[in-house]
This record gives C-alpha cells, structure tokens and sequence, in this order.
C-alpha cells in the first residue's frame, strides 16, 4: 500500500457506512503510472486517495481536467480499460466514478474521443 493512500482518505470512524476493504490492497495501473487501491474503491476514489487531481487535460484546448462528479455524469475522467481477460475487449468512455477497481485493471485517459475495440466481444 503507498503512504499516499492512506493520507488522503478519511479515517474509519469518519467515514460511517463506507464500503471500502482496506484489508483487500489491489493494485491498478493508469496511463502505465502504478497506484494501490482497496476493494470497494472506484477508480475515481483510489485516484483521489493516492492524491491524483488532475485527470485528462480538456479535448480542444489540452488544459488540464479533475474529478468533478461522483457518478455517471462525471465531464473530466473518462477512462477507457483495458482488456481485461481472455476473450475480452477494450471498453472506451467509462468516467471513473462508475469502474470498480479491479486487482491489475489498467487504464487510459480519454480527452473526450473514444474509439470502439474492433475485436470481436466474446
């Protein structure tokens, strides 16, 4: 677990009805940068707790973006994973606050254009 993890979140007692496991560490990856996270974590969560503000920089303008929402309408953190098994395919124009962490998920920043995995989704 890195010691940014820990400084960023809320202590236990100050965070009632969380569903967050920091008995289950889970490594992750964004653009090849490694973070630490725990079960119950979204991408956007973990990323906040490891201290990371700025997320993709804006589509048109290259100016930098951060996690502004909680949800579905996040504008800023759009994610596209990658594969994640055998089989499987890239999943583009996921905003962050909606993908769990997963041990070994691995991910990019989108500026606002995602492509579509050609291969064929089993």
């Amino acid at each position: 677990m890195s010691p940014a993890s820990q400084s960023h979140r809320l202590p236990a007692e100050q965070a009632q009805g969380a569903r967050i496991d920091s008995e289950k560490a889970l490594r992750f990856s964004v653009d090849g940068t490694e973070y630490t996270g725990f079960a119950g974590d979204t991408v956007a969560s973990a990323l906040l707790a490891n201290g990371v503000i700025e997320t993709a920089p804006s589509m048109y303008l290259g100016r930098p973006r951060g996690i502004l929402a909680a949800g579905v309408e996040e504008p800023n953190a759009l994610l596209k994973v990658l594969q994640r098994g055998a089989g499987g395919v890239d999943e583009s124009m996921l905003p962050a606050p909606i993908v769990e962490l997963t041990d070994g998920l691995a991910a990019q920043y989108l500026a606002g254009l995602g492509q579509l995995d050609p291969r064929k989704d089993e």
